[in-house]
């Protein structure tokens, strides 16, 4: 019943406006699917404070490390968002559990909080409890000091139309794990390069792409690639440019 609403509502109300705002290909393909006309879609990604996020909150590490007892001797994967069901936390968890024996050196730092957080500390086995550190909620300079104490993000979510985080994630230096139905993903990250995509549910594969970018032969790569990757990105996006492509062909701005 759902589709059939959508169906309708969407495909009576996107024929017609005279232009669509989407965030990327993802956008692009959902609106294209309900009758939106290619040459009125202008591609309108959310962009936050990237500056920020790439130059850090140096006077809040110390303290974030220390609260909760992150050492400059080990290496973090980390999750950043919130624990829903959708987030697949739970593949992460059981990911992270088998690779573990083999990444010795590598810990997981799980920042956010939500309704899956009681069943998910739950998960972790008791041998591992103490290489997993969870945050909770972070305030903005909490997540960018975070992003600044791991080595890998890691997103393994079943529906994501965006993520914000892998923006972030990357200004900070971050390669990204990502299932392929994260739409910033797949934008900015390109597997094997910048990161991994792996396919949405599939844990064997989730396994071996963190295997893969925790590889102590690959990692710094990975981080060099990760941010030279955003940085292509920032170069080819221009929301400001695309609004005002969008108002000048709608005629509410004349052309400069």
């Amino acid at each position: 019943w759902k589709r059939w609403l959508k169906a309708r509502v969407y495909g009576w109300w996107i024929p017609r406006t005279a232009g669509i705002m989407s965030m990327g290909e993802f956008g692009d393909q959902f609106f294209l699917k309900y009758g939106a006309n290619p040459s009125q879609l202008y591609r309108v990604p959310y962009l936050p404070d990237l500056d920020l996020f790439a130059r850090g909150v140096p006077d809040r590490m110390e303290g974030f490390c220390r609260k909760y007892g992150l050492s400059a001797d080990r290496r973090y994967l980390l999750y950043s968002g919130r624990l829903a069901p959708k987030k697949r936390v739970d593949l992460l968890i059981d990911a992270f559990t088998a690779v573990a024996d083999a990444r010795p050196e590598w810990d997981l730092l799980v920042v956010g909080d939500g309704v899956c957080s009681d069943e998910l500390r739950r998960r972790v086995p008791e041998r591992l409890r103490n290489r997993v550190i969870w945050t909770g909620f972070q305030e903005l300079e909490g997540c960018v000091a975070a992003y600044h104490s791991a080595d890998v993000l890691v997103l393994p979510s079943d529906r994501e139309p965006w993520a914000v985080v892998v923006q972030e994630a990357m200004a900070a230096g971050l390669p990204v794990v990502a299932s392929d139905v994260v739409g910033a993903a797949r934008e900015l990250v390109e597997d094997k390069i910048s990161g991994r995509i792996f396919p949405v549910g599939n844990r064997a594969a989730l396994e071996q792409a963190i295997l893969d970018v925790t590889d102590a032969q690959a990692i710094a790569e990975y981080r060099r690639e990760a941010r030279a990757a955003l940085a292509r990105w920032r170069a080819r996006v221009d929301p400001v440019a695309e609004i005002r492509r969008a108002l000048v062909s709608c005629r509410v701005i004349g052309p400069s």
